[in-house]
């Protein structure tokens, strides 16, 4: 059986750590039929979207004006910050599907992946 490739893209990683990870965990990993690939991890190398992205975290941190002007920095940004870390080109001749979770703004970057190269969209909603 050939294996489905899965692009994964996402700020909730499948780990077997909390509620909504271990749902992802437990649908992706150690499965005999998944090749799973996932992105969207904060981003590690210096530049200023990382300087950005954690200056913005910090701040939400405050709370009040502060949160509600970051999450709507977020929302004007949709995951714009993710797209340098993701694949260049995607194979044609294997099975891929992106993958993604319906909160936060990972799932926009997970959207123009998937347009971009033509590949199907699922989206988890729990």
């Amino acid at each position: 059986m050939e294996k489905i490739r899965v692009i994964f893209i996402s700020s909730v990683r499948p780990e077997p750590t909390s509620a909504g990870q271990i749902i992802l965990y437990r649908h992706f990993c150690n499965r005999p039929e998944f090749y799973l690939e996932v992105y969207g991890f904060e981003p590690t190398k210096f530049s200023f979207r990382m300087f950005l992205r954690r200056g913005l975290g910090k701040m939400a941190q405050f709370g009040g004006i502060f949160e509600t002007f970051v999450n709507c920095a977020w929302m004007l940004w949709k995951g714009r910050w993710m797209d340098k870390d993701l694949p260049v080109k995607v194979e044609r001749d294997q099975k891929t599907i992106v993958g993604t979770v319906a909160h936060g703004d990972g799932f926009y970057a997970a959207q123009r992946f998937a347009k971009k190269h033509g590949l199907p969209l699922v989206v988890f909603f729990q």
